[in-house]
């Protein structure tokens, strides 16, 4: 194992909470030192969740509450170090997918795509943010979501691991 843990994505954390088996079997693998991290944005992401869905059950939102606070207690917190490598891993990004300086003026990430087919690349702004925080501790990143974009861009930028658990 290299890094110094493992930050998980919000479908990471939510696997873990229904006890996906893939989940729990690699999780079983991995000193719990080195596995409990999630990072402030995992945490507003979850909170959003909450918020935008109001049906939600109460007493299942409030188990997952306290799940996360008994799984979870190292929350990686943003940095002025984490924005260098986010402004390196997203320049990189553009300067292989974004669009031409004549066709927009505004960078967004939901303008980035493959040259060859013009399909979007999907890419999400807080999947940039956490990718910038693991790259930033030297953690892997665990997530359902495939992050290939964003894993290129992190290698030619500064480097990162992806696992994907589910």
């Amino acid at each position: 194992m290299s890094g110094r843990g493992y930050l998980l994505d919000c479908n990471t954390v939510s696997a873990r909470f229904n006890e996906l088996d893939t989940v729990m079997q690699r999780a079983r693998e991995i000193p719990p030192e080195r596995f409990g991290f999630i990072s402030i944005i995992t945490l507003g992401e979850i909170e959003f969740g909450h918020a935008r869905n109001v049906s939600t059950d109460p007493v299942r939102r409030a188990e997952f509450e306290q799940f996360i606070a008994d799984n979870f207690p190292w929350v990686v917190c943003l940095s002025p170090d984490t924005a260098r490598y986010y402004g390196a891993i997203r320049a990189e990004l553009f300067r292989a997918h974004g669009p031409t300086a004549a066709t927009s003026k505004k960078n967004r990430p939901e303008q980035l795509c493959d040259r060859v087919t013009g399909d979007s690349l999907g890419i999400d702004e807080n999947d940039l943010w956490l990718a910038s925080q693991a790259v930033e501790r030297g953690m892997v990143l665990v997530s359902n979501d495939r992050m290939a974009r964003i894993r290129d861009a992190a290698l030619a930028a500064q480097g990162l691991r992806i696992d994907l658990w589910t």
